[in-house]
């Protein structure tokens, strides 16, 4: 895997989505991601922790809107991470914060939730 790439497992009856962000200090691969109870007090917030700590065994590298937009340069996407760790994104929200969002932020530099498109155009 490589900085950046958008990682996709099943949790709970819908596809989640958490970014590679390389090797810790020990070689363990990292991942930054909407961490706790989104619909508790406070909400979920972004935070950084080890893959294996945060994805299912089964999971897969999602390059599907690669196809249509463009991947920033790796520099402006670990400025989006530190950023985002730092400040974070607001409440997450199903529809317009969430996980899905999350990673486009950081892989394109825009929110694109193809969920939440399919969702809404399914009668």
């Amino acid at each position: 895997m490589k900085f950046g790439d958008i990682i996709s497992f099943s949790r709970i009856g819908y596809p989640h989505q958490v970014v590679y962000t390389g090797k810790n200090d020990k070689g363990q691969d990292m991942v930054v991601h909407f961490s706790g109870q989104p619909t508790r007090r406070g909400g979920a917030t972004v935070k950084e922790n080890l893959l294996m700590c945060v994805v299912t065994k089964d999971y897969k590298v999602e390059k599907t809107v690669d196809k249509n937009s463009k991947v920033q340069p790796e520099k402006q996407m670990r400025a989006t991470v530190d950023g985002l760790l730092k400040s974070g994104t607001g409440h997450y929200n199903l529809f317009n914060n969430n996980y899905e969002r999350l990673a486009s932020i950081i892989r394109y530099g825009k929110p694109i939730s193809p969920q939440v498109r399919k969702s809404r155009s399914t009668p």
